[in-house]
């Protein structure tokens, strides 16, 4: 049995490759790769290098001018940031010397923020899906399952137009270089995926995932990588998605005009486009995955997108290169408990 089935198919049947680099030399780094998704600017090429971490002034002033969820307000949509800060009140966020990019995005659009109290009423989700990483600080928040975080994101979904949801496992099992701890998240996480695509499927949602750096598909490196990151469309308008998108630039361009052209005024007046490629109600989940990569899970490097991707590394000697099994044989059961709130 592969690690993650469900991530095995969605890469298989739904995905493309993407560059991560940006045409900027040296590895893509968290802090302009998630600015360049969330805004459609190249990051990286306006500072000219790759910055990793929290943002600075420069970066920060380009995410709070124009971003994602700027323009999706704008347009008069809900939009919803389902990680749980746990905090009271959003004012506490805001006042933070360290701010994560999609952090300073979330803040231009307050409304969107969610905090412990919409975690406790289930509005919400941790980072680590399940909650155990938080079980020694907040005993009082009960651990969920996997596929529950999958409804309880569904029920968000419903509730607004957008809805942005980041799993930063996949980043923390990377970096470790922890074979057995890299399977044990993916696990988690393809049980998760399983509820929430039958939930959008069956509701009309589309759901759409990306990174904006892997490490995880080469466990043996504790770094990232310059490997295309997988983008995933699945759900009304998907082909159109993923034919309009080749860097990370063209993620958050492509999601404003999808949403655009649910509009019937511009919809219904381009005759040489698919009409039933969007419902009249688009609405979308974007799923983050950090450090989620071409490899990322057992059997990936087997399906033929994959093997595409990996001609570029194959003069390259591979040592003894670990990769993530076929099967869970070996592998840690349940959820890593490392992780950052």
């Amino acid at each position: 049995m592969e690690v993650c089935p469900t991530l095995c198919r969605l890469v298989e049947k739904h995905a493309k490759p993407v560059d991560a680099c940006l045409g900027v030399a040296g590895l893509p780094q968290s802090a302009t790769g998630q600015a360049t998704m969330f805004t459609g600017v190249n990051c990286a090429a306006a500072l000219g290098r790759h910055c990793e971490g929290f943002p600075g002034a420069e970066l920060r002033k380009i995410v709070e001018e124009g971003n994602l969820f700027l323009e999706l307000r704008r347009r008069g949509k809900r939009v919803r940031f389902a990680d749980a800060y746990l905090v009271d009140d959003v004012a506490e966020i805001a006042g933070r010397r360290f701010k994560s990019v999609t952090t300073v995005m979330a803040l231009t659009v307050p409304e969107s923020i969610s905090v412990a109290a919409d975690l406790m009423a289930d509005r919400a989700l941790m980072q680590d899906l399940t909650r155990e990483t938080i079980q020694d600080r907040y005993p009082d928040i009960p651990v969920v399952a996997p596929q529950r975080a999958a409804e309880h994101l569904f029920q968000v979904a419903r509730d607004n137009d957008f809805t942005l949801y980041e799993f930063f496992q996949t980043d923390v099992s990377g970096h470790s270089m922890d074979y057995a701890r890299a399977c044990a998240v993916l696990r988690v996480y393809d049980q998760f995926l399983s509820a929430l695509v039958r939930c959008t499927e069956a509701a009309g949602i589309t759901l759409v995932m990306t990174a904006d750096h892997g490490n995880i598909e080469s466990i043996d490196e504790r770094g990232h990588t310059c490997n295309p990151v997988p983008f995933i469309a699945l759900g009304p308008g998907e082909a159109w998605l993923r034919d309009r998108v080749e860097t990370l630039q063209d993620v958050t361009p492509a999601i404003l005009e999808a949403f655009d052209r649910c509009g019937p005024k511009f919809w219904y007046n381009n005759p040489h486009e698919d009409e039933t490629a969007f419902p009249g109600h688009f609405r979308a989940v974007w799923l983050r995955q950090v450090d989620l990569d071409r490899h990322a899970s057992a059997g990936v490097r087997r399906h033929r997108l994959f093997r595409q991707l990996h001609d570029a590394r194959a003069a390259r000697p591979r040592g003894g290169r670990r990769r993530l099994p076929l099967s869970g044989e070996g592998a840690l059961r349940g959820a890593d408990r490392g992780g950052r709130v």
